[in-house]
Formats: structure tokens, C-alpha cells, sequence
């Protein structure tokens, strides 16, 4: 069983909170803290990441598995669930398979489209660095790259690289492994008749702002969090626009999918 903070405060809606690569379910404070008082909140941590066992060769399908295990185990039938970057693929991937348990969902600085192949080759290089020089240098570049303002958000870059000081490096490899095995999901995002919320960083250094814009148009019914002064974290760069963007999406979309 995935490790995982469920916040039950025994609403109707529950919302299920994904994190991304080499994160855990602390990313999501500052959303927990502002929206359990409404909404019961699930935060998990994925195969590998936090609290939850690596799993050899794990796919971000298999993750997503993990993920409907739980919500099972917890009698949860139905949620609304947003996704981080990596936590995003997994999202998308549980609403494939999965989707008669979704009233919505959400990425956060994620993409529908797979690695291009320029992508692919900076994970294998990555993967081999990891391997040769371990975690630590790693998480020491990696973290602070994904902030627009570093000097703002110092604080949360240090405790970020502490938060994954306890990652395994075979978790690690496997979440790289998983992200660069996943397929497409445009097809959905076409296809989907269910909301789909889009929190996009003007200043996303993995993913354009223009990127994002062109899949949000692809879905039936779309909501976008523009955040300007964020990169890849704007759960804590822009922590107040998102938790209101994201009860706004919920609540609207309660009628309509009960």
C-alpha cells in the first residue's frame, strides 16, 4: 500500500493530491492546509518517492494502479485529482483507465505530450550521472532550476533537497525509467468529457506556457491557472492563486458531475 496522508474531514468531495519526480506528498502543504477545511484531501507518495517502497520496473500506468489500490482500500469512489509534473503522468493515466472514478482532474505543470527524443537523451544521461555520482549533487541543481525567483523561495529549495536526502537512488532511476516508457495522452485530453484543470508557469523551464495552452484547447471543458511569476512550482511561487483556482474548479464542477 502506497504511503499517504488522508485529511477525512467527511465532506462529499475528496480530492486527491499527486506529487512529481523526486517530490512527496509535503509538496502539497500549502494546498492541504488551505483546503482541507471543504474538501476531504488524499496526498500520496508515489512508488520510490517519500514513504512508499520502490518498485522494480514500475510503470506510470502501474503507478496509477497503486493509486486506484488505495483509493479502494479508503472506500473512496470518487475525487476530484491533480498532478504534479511526473504525479500529472500518473493522473492522466489513471483517467484512462480509471475514469469512472474521476470527477475531474488536474495537471500542474504537466504535459499530455510524451519525451521527445531530445528529452529521452537527457534522462539516460541523467540516469547514468545518478548512477555514478549518486543523489545528493543531483538534488542540489535540480530543485533550484525548477524556481523562478531563488532567492524568494531559498527556504523551500532547502527543504525540498532535505525532503529527498531519503529517496532511494534505485527510486529514483525507476521514476526516470517510468516517465520515458509512458505514451501520449492528447488522445484523451480530445476525447475526455470530463474538466480537466491546467495550472500553467509563465516562466516553466520543462514545459511552455504555449505548450500548455494548445492541449487545454484540445478538452471539451478546460480551466487554466495562469501562474506569471512562477517556473515548475507554483504550489508554493504562487501557492494563494493556485488553492483558490483549484476550490474554484472543484465546486464548479460538482453538479455537474454528480
Amino acid at each position: 500500500m502506497l504511503k499517504h496522508q488522508f485529511y477525512f474531514s467527511n465532506k462529499n468531495e475528496t480530492i486527491v493530491l499527486i506529487h512529481g519526480f523526486c517530490e512527496n506528498s509535503k509538496l502539497f502543504d500549502k494546498q492541504t492546509d488551505y483546503l482541507k477545511d471543504n474538501f476531504n484531501i488524499l496526498t500520496i507518495d508515489l512508488p520510490g518517492f517519500g514513504g512508499s517502497k520502490v518498485i522494480k520496473n514500475i510503470t506510470i500506468p502501474a503507478m496509477a494502479s497503486k493509486v486506484k489500490e488505495l483509493l479502494d482500500y479508503l472506500e473512496i469512489k470518487n475525487c476530484f485529482m491533480f498532478g504534479h509534473s511526473m504525479g500529472g503522468y500518473v493522473t492522466l493515466a489513471f483517467a484512462k483507465e480509471f475514469s469512472f472514478m474521476l470527477n475531474g482532474f488536474g495537471l500542474i505543470h504537466s504535459t499530455a505530450a510524451k519525451d521527445s527524443f531530445e528529452r529521452l537523451a537527457k534522462r539516460t544521461q541523467l540516469i547514468k550521472f545518478i548512477q555514478k555520482n549518486g543523489t545528493d549533487p543531483f538534488f542540489k541543481t535540480f530543485f533550484p532550476e525548477l524556481f523562478f525567483d531563488k532567492e524568494v523561495n531559498k527556504e523551500a529549495i532547502i527543504e525540498l533537497i532535505e525532503n529527498a536526502q531519503s529517496t532511494a537512488i534505485q527510486g529514483v532511476i525507476e521514476g526516470i525509467k517510468a516517465m520515458m516508457m509512458r505514451d501520449e495522452s492528447i488522445t484523451l485530453l480530445e476525447n475526455t468529457k470530463l474538466p480537466v484543470f491546467f495550472a500553467i508557469g509563465k516562466y516553466d523551464n520543462i514545459i511552455t506556457d504555449n505548450e500548455m495552452f494548445a492541449q487545454a484547447a484540445l478538452c471539451n471543458n478546460s480551466q487554466i491557472c495562469y501562474l506569471q511569476n512562477s517556473n515548475h512550482m507554483g504550489m508554493i511561487e504562487e501557492c494563494t492563486k493556485l488553492n483558490l483556482s483549484i476550490e474554484h474548479f472543484v465546486k464548479i464542477n460538482i453538479k455537474t458531475t454528480h
